[in-house]
């Protein structure tokens, strides 16, 4: 176990309810009676302890993720307005790919992304529609997963270079869920935000279940039978940004299911837990194209900046600044003081001048981005390359050929 790693139950002990204060008791000092929307803080918290105590029960480096995650969401600090509202200010997370934390607040990042996407993406595209579709693969044996995601990120790729690909642009996301009837079974799958013409449902380009199904088979070379159907949602065009933001939510919404299983199941499906962190080291997080990588410029990341504030409030003025931090013991987040005035001025004037930063940059990208003349020239240009490696490739290919079978002729002499 890792040495920093504090020794905590696993289970949280019997606390006397009644004992907290209420919402109105000016006495009350736990976020989520003082600021009921942010109870997601104490349940994401409990999970993401749980998960800090398994994975110092794992390799050197899980130990090491487990001492980082030991600071994720530690010290909260929020604005507090005078009618009581909470926006958050300032945390420390530890971008684990599996922190539930972290996985929460990537989640709301992208769809605060989105709401500010929304105006570029309404004039590429202003009668685009959108639906939610999970493609899946059979359950597989965890020490298997790494290789099965990969294989599904190059199906994935050969459905995206096929000419019959009916989308503008797509968000896909990998989820992994621990199997509860066979130990050490995983189920890998793509959660996928797929954006189409407005004639998509009404046209020949529209794909059934069905169809989707024999699509992602012929990419991954196996029958139809052999998968589910996949599951698609259409996103009610009458709900705007708000029904398409939500279902990217959806999309981002988990990394991996199962950290909130019964604790008295751990002695069966936690060593799973643990080599499914070793089997995603290298795979694949997160997937744009289309229009979408075009407006979101390829970042695929969400900073820690975007982690902290995922909404836009102009109306909201902060009164004072509470920091609350999060309990081992009790699993929830307590109010551990008020912020002087001094300490409350230098946060205000810290925010301005990165308010300042920010809008400086959005002028420079502004500026930079090229007119429709010079952009339709570039892709002329880049038009041209395509075909002059396209020449070129019978000739290299037939290189490489040569220096394999030589390569070849050389290692069955050595044998």
């Amino acid at each position: 176990m890792a040495a920093s790693c504090p020794i905590v139950p696993t289970i949280a002990p019997t606390v006397n309810r009644a004992s907290h204060k209420s919402k109105n008791d000016p006495d009350a000092t736990r976020l989520s009676e003082l600021s009921p929307e942010d109870k997601p803080w104490d349940t994401h918290g409990q999970n993401s302890q749980q998960l800090m105590i398994w994975f110092s029960e794992g390799n050197y480096w899980q130990q090491t993720k487990s001492e980082r995650m030991e600071w994720c969401g530690r010290r909260l600090l929020f604005a507090v307005a005078r009618e009581g509202r909470h926006k958050l200010k300032s945390a420390q997370f530890c971008r684990i790919r599996l922190c539930p934390r972290c996985v929460w607040r990537r989640s709301l990042a992208w769809k605060a992304r989105w709401y500010q996407a929304w105006p570029e993406l309404q004039k590429l595209a202003p009668k685009a529609r959108y639906f939610h579709l999970v493609l899946t693969v059979p359950n597989v044996p965890v020490t298997e997963l790494r290789a099965t995601i990969l294989k599904m990120a190059k199906a994935w790729k050969k459905m995206v270079d096929r000419k019959t690909w009916p989308a503008l642009g797509f968000v896909r996301a990998t989820e992994v869920t621990i199997e509860k009837k066979r130990q050490g079974f995983v189920h890998p799958h793509f959660h996928c935000l797929i954006m189409v013409s407005a004639s998509y449902f009404s046209g020949q380009e529209y794909m059934s279940a069905e169809a989707w199904r024999a699509y992602w088979a012929k990419g991954l070379g196996v029958e139809p039978s052999t998968l589910t159907k996949p599951y698609i949602r259409a996103v009610d065009p009458k709900g705007g940004v708000d029904a398409v933001a939500g279902a990217v939510k959806e999309v981002f919404k988990y990394a991996v299911k199962g950290i909130e299983m019964k604790k008295d199941d751990r002695g069966e499906w936690v060593p799973t837990l643990l080599e499914m962190d070793r089997q995603l080291k290298g795979t694949q997080a997160t997937s744009l194209g289309g229009l979408i990588r075009e407006v979101f410029r390829g970042e695929e990341e969400v900073s820690e900046e975007e982690m902290l504030a995922h909404t836009d409030d102009p109306d909201f003025e902060a009164e004072q600044y509470w920091e609350y931090v999060w309990s081992f013991v009790d699993r929830w987040y307590q109010r551990s003081r008020v912020l002087s005035k001094e300490e409350g001025e230098a946060i205000e004037a810290k925010d301005s001048a990165r308010s300042e930063k920010k809008e400086r940059a959005r002028s420079a990208e502004a500026a930079l981005r090229p007119d429709a003349a010079t952009k339709t020239e570039w892709d002329m240009n880049k038009l041209g390359l395509e075909l002059l490696k396209l020449d070129a490739t019978p000739e290299a290919t037939k290189r490489a050929r040569r220096k394999r079978a030589e390569k070849r002729r050389e290692l069955e002499g050595e044998l």
